[in-house]
């Protein structure tokens, strides 16, 4: 799906999944590059914009006539005076919501949001339009814009993106599909879509190496033919114009950029991996979150006197949530979450998508937003992307004391035994999430409740925060005051177990419900139940509220057996809290250097199949490899670093052997340290880093030992086999030195690998 749709202003003035925002009153600090490239901006000619796909969307600069118009598509025309917004007969929703968004970014990137925008459909043109694109002309057939499978391919078939490197003052092609880990923001790129060309820098990069990747830049936009409205545009890192943004296929603003130099195509110099270096671990002490440009709405608005329009996606469509249930989320659904203040005069617009949402309604919900911008902001909304467990501070100071993400689509109180998880420590983090309902998730630093049909667990932990108890609290209250037809009546408190009731004037008596068929459950059978659960609880407990059901409070290590019952036995579970918070680093071989960079707020969603990780919980140390991870050379590397991270750290911990932990098979100590962590249920004991080091002693391989990769020691890199020959053996293979091969082009390389059997 298009960036745009997956969340509208991804790039550094527009919002992001992780709480990047857009806002069209906010005034921007700029550098002398950007008041540079505004200047250029402002001496800028018209020009036309198709915008053309389905489940991809694209954007491309085409020619200003009214001949590039088709009826399968969407045009955004900015003549500097107005933004036209042009919907051919048969274009799609998608078109029209992308065109829309495209429509306003150009106004607020370029024209400081001061632009009208005028919508258009075919055949429906007024005066001004026609001027401005040159005339009335027939035009395109529909033909000419009908998407077929071949378009994404027709379209990356245009493009070209380079990285300059320095050492040889030469540009290297990049192959494969276009995502933005693929920059990396020491490094300038080159992006030639031949009718557009972009130069990118990252923001690490000197002055003196920009200067060298644009006069490059400008020998490669010399050496083909262009259009006459083609010319070099600026895209340093957290300025991107619209357009750059969408040649990509996701795009997060404040992602960590560091990608990978290329080893297939045009390659200027291949990076051997005994020449890649470690980084200085010392960097990884003191690592401090990336800051972007955003907007921070939490310094803005507090959440508390504003007010809320919720609406959940069902299927293409959406609609509204009853007030009682504001707040609760579900994870396979998508929802859009209007919040006003300031007099109705402030907005912000949160699509919030679940982790198990179709892919569909996730769609529709960015989709729908725009509808809701136009709808009831004027268009004068923050839109911002959220995906489930990195919902932005502002959000959830809106939902105070009342945030909750259940698993599924729905519950049951009277039928379901649910678990939940109270991570936080104040207004702008603390987080309710629904668990895989198991003890072993269980852990002394949070709190957990448990909602069954008897009764509502509230098990506190004993190095739990008070807040997160507070938090829990409001959060079973509602639980159990929602949909409930019973009134509770004051009743006699036993003296260690006391009880808060609620009051009511009107009280009911019990009754079916026509309609539903649901039977009003009785006061004396709400106060029977309670006394039966009251007579149960040992001094400790407490009931803390009345409602549908008894809540019952439980300190840690005082659980009566009808709680580990509720949640599947007893099992064993953390115990112990962490000394500091545990902090997680993403490895990768980045330019000839092996890197660490420090991932904050981090989730399980961060530990990718094909990555490694370093987990460090002060008294223990993790390196977590992915099971897809299959690259050797970088693997040792993280080994090696990771010892190296624990013998020089700074903070006094205590000697501790750092070991490496598998994908599928973490201990209960690793997932503690994040909230909501689902288990495999695997076990399998854990290596020693140094052990997995020393498999790793083997130098040189025998010939007809490597041509058989299946029976290969795990620890060898089958993308470098060669590098386990003998030299002798080497020069017998491949008749030629070691020296000789190095200077042979990567392609050249492969077809003797090939030849020889070691591809």
């Amino acid at each position: 799906m298009n960036p745009v749709l997956q969340g509208f202003a991804q790039y550094s003035e527009a919002g992001a999944s992780t709480g990047q925002l857009f806002d069209p009153d906010a005034i921007l600090k700029k550098t002398k590059e950007q008041q540079e490239k505004d200047k250029e901006r402002s001496e800028a000619v018209a020009k036309l914009i198709q915008i053309r796909g389905t489940s991809r969307v694209h954007a491309r600069q085409v020619l200003l006539a009214a001949g590039s118009l088709n009826d399968a598509n969407v045009f955004v025309l900015d003549d500097l005076k107005c933004l036209y917004i042009w919907h051919g007969k048969k274009c799609s929703r998608m078109e029209k919501a992308t065109g829309l968004d495209v429509a306003s970014r150009i106004n607020r990137q370029y024209h400081g949001g001061r632009m009208d925008i005028a919508k258009l459909e075919s055949g429906q043109e007024d005066e001004s339009f026609w001027t401005a694109i040159g005339g009335k002309t027939e035009i395109a057939p529909m033909s000419v814009g009908l998407v077929t499978k071949d378009t994404n391919k027709e379209y990356a078939a245009m493009d070209c993106l380079y990285v300059y490197d320095e050492e040889g003052d030469d540009l290297i092609t990049i192959e494969g599909k276009r995502d933005q880990k693929q920059l990396n923001e020491a490094r300038s790129y080159i992006l030639d879509c031949t009718d557009e060309f972009y130069v990118w820098h990252g923001k690490k990069v000197s002055n003196e190496i920009k200067q060298k990747a644009n006069t490059k830049a400008k020998e490669l936009f010399d050496s083909k033919p262009r259009q006459p409205w083609t010319q070099i545009e600026r895209a340093n890192q957290g300025g991107e114009p619209v357009l750059f943004v969408m040649k990509f296929a996701l795009w997060e603003p404040d992602a960590t950029l560091s990608g990978y130099v290329p080893v297939r195509g045009n390659v200027a110099k291949h990076i051997k991996q005994e020449d890649v270096q470690k980084m200085d671990v010392k960097k990884m002490y003191n690592a401090a979150p990336i800051v972007g440009w955003s907007f921070a709405m939490e310094d803005r608005d507090d959440g508390r006197n504003g007010s809320f329009i919720i609406w959940s996606i069902d299927s293409f469509s959406k609609k509204p949530i009853p007030e009682e249930e504001y707040g609760h989320f579900y994870s396979k659904k998508s929802y859009i979450i209007l919040y006003s203040w300031c007099h109705d005069e402030k907005y912000v617009i949160y699509f919030w998508q679940g982790e198990h949402s179709s892919i569909n309604e996730k769609g529709t919900s960015a989709t729908l937003t725009t509808d809701v911008n136009e709808k009831y902001c004027y268009n004068r909304a923050i839109l911002t992307r959220v995906v489930q467990y990195r919902e932005p501070k502002h959000m959830l100071m809106c939902f105070d004391h009342n945030f909750v993400v259940h698993r599924g689509e729905s519950r049951d109180l009277k039928k379901d035994t649910r678990m939940y998880q109270v991570r936080g420590t104040d207004r702008t983090n603390t987080r309710v999430t629904e668990i895989i309902k198991t003890s072993s998730s269980l852990y002394t630093g949070d709190v957990f409740f448990v909602t069954s049909p008897e009764a509502i667990y509230l098990w506190k932990g004993k190095h739990s925060n008070p807040f997160s108890l507070q938090y829990a609290i409001a959060i079973i209250n509602k639980i159990n005051l929602e949909k409930s037809n019973v009134v509770t009546v004051e009743t006699q408190q036993p003296s260690k177990s006391p009880v808060v009731n609620r009051k009511d004037k009107s009280p009911k008596v019990p009754r079916k419900d026509e309609k539903t068929g649901e039977t009003t459950v009785s006061i004396e059978e709400i106060q029977l139940a309670r006394k039966k659960m009251v007579e149960k609880a040992p001094e400790y407990q407490y009931v803390i509220e009345n409602g549908l059901l008894p809540v019952i409070v439980i300190e840690e290590g005082q659980e009566p057996e009808e709680f580990w019952k509720a949640i599947g036995g007893k099992k064993e579970y953390i115990q112990k809290p962490f000394k500091v918070d545990p902090k997680l680093f993403f490895c990768e071989s980045d330019l000839g250097v092996f890197n660490c960079h420090r991932i904050f707020d981090f989730v399980q969603a961060d530990l990718l199949p094909r990555k490694m990780l370093i987990l460090d919980l002060y008294e223990v140390v993790y390196l977590w490899i992915g099971k897809e991870h299959n690259h050797m050379g970088d693997r040792k590397l993280a080994l090696e670093l990771v010892l190296e991270y624990v013998a020089k750290a700074p903070d006094g911990r205590p000697p501790n052997d750092p070991k490496v932990v598998k994908e599928g098979f973490e201990p209960l100590d690793f997932g503690a340290a994040f909230q909501a962590f689902r288990f495999s249920g695997k076990n399998a004991p854990l290596v020693l880093v140094t052990e997995a080091l020393s498999e790793f002693s083997e130098t040189y391989i025998p010939y007809e030992k490597l041509k058989n990769k299946k029976t290969l020691p795990s620890t060898v890199d089958t993308s470098r086999l060669e590098d386990y020959l003998s030299n002798e053996e080497f020069e017998a293979v491949f008749t030629m030195k070691r020296e000789e091969w190095k200077d042979k082009p990567l392609w050249k390389r492969q077809e003797e690998k090939k030849k020889a059997g070691l591809y």
